[in-house]
């Protein structure tokens, strides 16, 4: 093992010698995949499986110093100085592979990060939007449907996934679910269980036992809404709501939040402006780019996601503006 994380550090050493020591990457994460588990819901959530995953973190480990929200607050408010190219690991959504794959990685490691839960769903046991509309999809027995005006072929029901979560984020939260419902009677397939869907998500017991380990916890929000697209009084409740539950379930205070879904489209400065309202020091966006020290927006503490190869990992760290534009084209849940 020991030999391979060396070959994989020695494939572009060029790069390591150019890298950016003014500059924070945050790699994020949604799920892990377990190699011995059919993917029953949205596929476009996951990350790499656990042995990549620790070969990331110990990547990350030899390449930068990683880390905690602690420390990232001592950068922002008390002017503490970093020397070198630095990193951070999150997570969002509250994925029961949080726990039971990256959670024992993070421990072994002594790896700092954050989880980002949406409260909701970890009360109610049920799982996003894109996550019910990838189970319907994959599992009509149809050939086609007729469905809103529109004739569905399920030739390539991966696109046809992708595309009908592109039309959902452009929709108003208050017509999701009953666009859902439709679909699901139209596909002739029942929604999931609250069991089966529950089954996908962390514990509150879960969640707790992690904030006591080197986990800290964040807000992403109550119901997974698209903030920019909130009235102020819906804004400041999901924030709210989001941050009473989780301290009062986990007895911490609670600092930071992440934006769903994260893009510039899906936050603004009304949302930056209520957050630090509502007491949070700290707020990510996604799939928006690295940070320079030197002029980091303690609102929009920009994040990427993991690479698909090692030269790129290394690119972006010495060429990160390059690597997390490239980013920017693909889809964020």
């Amino acid at each position: 093992m020991k030999s391979l994380i060396n070959k994989l550090f020695s494939q572009s050493r060029l790069l390591k010698t150019i890298k950016c020591n003014n500059q924070l990457m945050i790699l994020n994460y949604h799920r892990l995949h377990d190699t011995n588990k059919n993917i029953y819901f949205d596929d476009g959530v996951y990350g790499p499986d656990a042995k990549r995953f620790k070969l990331e973190m110990e990547w990350l480990k030899q390449e930068t110093h990683i880390i905690s929200e602690d420390e990232l607050f001592d950068i922002l408010y008390n002017n503490k100085k970093m020397n070198r190219a630095c990193s951070m690991v999150t997570f969002d959504d509250g994925y029961v592979d949080n726990y039971n794959i990256a959670y024992p990685i993070l421990k072994q490691l002594s790896i700092p990060a954050i989880y980002f839960i949406p409260t909701k769903h970890i009360n109610e046991r049920s799982l996003g939007w894109w996550d019910i509309t990838a189970y319907l999809i994959k599992n009509t027995k149809l050939v086609k449907t007729h469905f809103r005006g529109k004739e569905i072929v399920f030739s390539d029901k991966k696109k046809i996934i992708a595309d009908i979560i592109i039309e959902l984020k452009k929709m108003e939260a208050s017509r999701v679910e009953g666009y859902i419902n439709e679909l699901s009677t139209s596909l002739k397939v029942p929604i999931p269980s609250l069991e089966l869907q529950g089954n996908e998500l962390m514990t509150w017991d879960q969640i707790k036992e992690v904030s006591q380990n080197g986990i800290t916890i964040g807000s992403h929000t109550h119901e997974h809404v698209i903030l920019s697209r909130q009235t102020l009084r819906d804004l400041r409740f999901q924030i709210k709501k989001s941050k009473d539950i989780l301290e009062e379930k986990i007895g911490q205070e609670i600092r930071s939040i992440s934006y769903p879904v994260g893009g510039y489209d899906h936050f603004d400065l009304e949302t930056k402006k209520v957050s630090e309202s509502l007491g949070f020091k700290i707020g990510f966006s996604f799939l928006t780019g690295v940070n320079r020290f030197e002029n980091i927006d303690p609102f929009d503490v920009k994040r990427g996601t993991s690479q698909p190869e090692w030269t790129n990992l290394d690119m972006a760290l010495a060429f990160p503006d390059r690597v997390f534009q490239q980013e920017r084209v693909t889809n964020a849940r």
